[in-house]
């Protein structure tokens, strides 16, 4: 009979931060060890040393037993007992099933190993989506805080406005933004995908608010999405309609008043008027980062605002905006005009 016992990177994240100054994951495989042990009962067990003294560690798999049992620890243990390298086995195809559910279920992330540039760009670009790394990963990994920096985007005055690639319906943010018509009809496009995954709670909610001028915005709670809330921002009057850059422009600097208002710090927009509204999405998004600088510029409690994408080309083109006006920004002053204007108003 056999026995396998899994340790999650929650594990192993404790015991790197434990207060133990030394051989700390050595110690972590020594207690796995015993487990396994403790539920076979052999007489005798032999373990595959971790540790470079081998008597250590054999000595930290005893402590761990509530019997008393003989412990032959060496090193390369498995190059000498066949039963060793019968364990060895049984653990590598017990991980190879592991690893194909957790392909199944967060898609391809290469070999895991920091060399691996498929796993660098998995990590990165789920940092970006999520804000934080999965949970199948060490977050004591030493690679990650590189990854955090090399995934860190643009910050305007303390505020970070980045562009990502998914699905809006999905950002773990405090508040997504609505593309609207002023009578809150949610019937196509971003908005129709609001309400299939929120509920049809949320358009009553915002009909009943209806009308809605282009430039004004309401909230409504998200439903079943995870984020908080949703801001309804009108970029058209009617369902449907053709818009100039200008509707844009108001709909965003709507928006953000909105969740100044609400005292939130997280909020993520679409590209507003990029789908029906026929804009470019080119048009759209410099127009959209145009506003979201100046709302920064006067001052906010906001810390992150995100572009979402919901395909390759929409998020190149919104990366690249964000990317290069960051110098352009961060040199601008406020007018006298922006000055003098109270904070909800800018």
């Amino acid at each position: 009979s056999f026995a396998v016992v899994e340790l999650s990177p929650a594990q192993i994240d404790e015991a790197v931060r434990s207060r133990r100054r030394l051989f700390k994951l050595n110690r972590l495989e020594a207690r796995a060890m015993a487990e396994v042990i403790a539920r076979l009962r052999p007489d005798v067990a032999y373990v595959d040393a971790s540790d470079v003294d081998a008597k250590r560690f054999g000595g930290w798999v005893r402590e761990r037993l509530p019997f008393e049992t003989r412990i032959v620890s060496e090193q390369k243990a498995d190059a000498r007992y066949p039963v060793v390298g019968a364990a060895s086995i049984i653990a590598k195809v017990r991980r190879d099933e592991v690893v194909a559910s957790l392909r199944r279920e967060y898609g391809d992330f290469g070999s895991g190993y920091a060399s691996d540039a498929r796993t660098r760009r998995f990590l990165v670009g789920w940092l970006r989506r999520h804000g934080s790394f999965p949970p199948i990963v060490r977050q004591s990994w030493k690679t990650l805080r590189r990854l955090r920096e090399l995934a860190q985007d643009v910050r305007y005055r303390g505020v970070t406005i980045e562009a990502v690639k998914g699905d809006i319906t999905d950002m773990g943010v405090d508040a997504i933004v609505n593309p609207a018509n002023s009578l809150m009809i949610m019937g196509g496009g971003v908005a129709l995908a609001i309400k299939r995954k929120g509920g049809g709670e949320i358009e009553r909610e915002a009909r009943r608010r209806a009308p809605v001028e282009v430039g004004q915005s309401v909230v409504t709670s998200a439903g079943r999405l995870r984020a908080r809330f949703v801001i309804h921002s009108p970029t058209m009057e009617r369902p449907s309609m053709r818009i100039g850059a200008e509707n844009v422009r108001l709909a965003t600097m709507a928006a953000l008043r909105r969740a100044e208002e609400m005292g939130i710090e997280s909020v993520a927009f679409p590209a507003l008027g990029a789908g029906v509204g026929g804009l470019s999405k080119e048009r759209a998004t410099r127009t959209m980062v145009s506003a979201m600088k100046a709302h920064v510029a006067g001052g906010t409690r906001l810390k992150r605002i995100v572009l979402v994408a919901y395909d390759d080309e929409a998020f190149g083109i919104m990366r690249r905006i964000v990317e290069s006006d960051q110098k352009s920004f961060k040199n601008r002053r406020l007018s006298s005009t922006e000055r003098n204007q109270p904070l909800a108003n800018r």
